[in-house]
């Protein structure tokens, strides 16, 4: 029997479903790039009582719903808020001593470091009695200077999915005893977590200790390497597209050159609970603030991995 499609349908296919698909696409990943900005950005402040109320307005005017405003009663108080990464920088006002300074952890994130420079700047311009003055910026917990965008971290995002789904195929369809997929499930991501650190060790953007970092790396390659692998063993070629398909549609959202708070709620939190998203959270984490704020990534990397291997131990083929 032939089955071949008649050339009117595959023309007919190809003119109207490749154009749909292509826009779609072209909407789902252009989107989050279109709409970047802060969205209830947190920032400190330290400032007087008289401007406590003024400020989150100013900040307001510049950037309608921009960003989150958290005060604290002193400089060592917002400075440490801004090592444990609860906030993404520290506004500094006295106008009585004519003081205005910005504290940042670019680390966190050089993007948002960047837009806070710039709202400083314009601050610091605005006409008596609402500008401030020339503002003094303070990098607290700066990005490494080989790479101060931390391009390479951007970078690896790509790389990493497809190691993911390399090793998912070799679990899930090349292994099929027990034992041998759960010896794979603990070398492939170990040796591909350590290449990931070690490249972006030598090209020097991140900080930290190799073993920590390349530890980190593994649980984000494990997250994705198990979960396509145990699709792939409980579904065949249909589970392997599933998981493919779910991380891939998700990469948009995954926040590794900027911050989650750079996309419109929700879309940024929602980017955190997928492994991309939650792997450039946490490495940050870990190369530059001890392991401060990576509760959420550790959360949701461990999920994906742990459901992936119950799936892939557990299979039947």
């Amino acid at each position: 029997m032939n089955r071949v499609l008649p050339e009117n349908r595959v023309l007919l296919f190809g003119s109207l479903v490749l154009p749909l698909l292509a826009a779609l696409l072209l909407a789902l990943f252009a989107w989050p790039a279109v709409r970047s900005g802060p969205h209830g950005l947190p920032v400190g402040a330290v400032a007087p009582q008289g401007l406590r109320e003024n400020f989150p307005a100013l900040l307001d005017r510049l950037s309608p719903g921009g960003f989150s405003v958290r005060f604290y009663e002193g400089v060592e108080e917002a400075q440490a808020a801004l090592k444990r990464r609860e906030v993404y920088g520290v506004f500094f006002v006295d106008p009585a001593a004519q003081a205005f300074r910005v504290y940042l952890a670019s680390a966190a994130s050089p993007q948002v470091a960047q837009l806070l420079r710039q709202i400083a700047e314009v601050l610091g311009s605005l006409p008596a009695p609402m500008g401030f003055g020339r503002p003094e910026v303070l990098d607290l917990v700066p990005a490494r200077p080989e790479d101060p965008r931390q391009a390479g971290l951007g970078a690896s995002g790509l790389p990493l999915l497809l190691g993911g789904v390399l090793g998912g195929v070799l679990l899930g369809l090349g292994l099929s005893s027990r034992g041998a997929r759960l010896l794979g499930a603990l070398l492939f991501p170990l040796l591909t977590g350590f290449a990931v650190a070690w490249v972006l060790h030598a090209y020097g953007t991140l900080g930290g200790s190799l073993g920590t970092n390349a530890l980190a790396a593994a649980l984000a390659v494990a997250a994705i390497q198990l979960f396509v692998g145990g699709m792939a063993a409980q579904l065949g070629v249909r589970g392997l597209a599933l998981a493919v398909l779910t991380f891939f549609l998700t990469n948009p959202f995954a926040p590794l050159a900027g911050a989650p708070e750079m996309l419109p709620s929700p879309w940024g939190t929602f980017g955190l609970l997928f492994p991309l998203g939650a792997y450039g959270v946490l490495m940050r984490s870990v190369a530059f603030f001890g392991g401060a704020g990576a509760g959420v990534a550790l959360g949701a990397l461990s999920f994906w991995a742990l459901v992936g291997l119950g799936l892939l131990l557990w299979s039947k083929k």
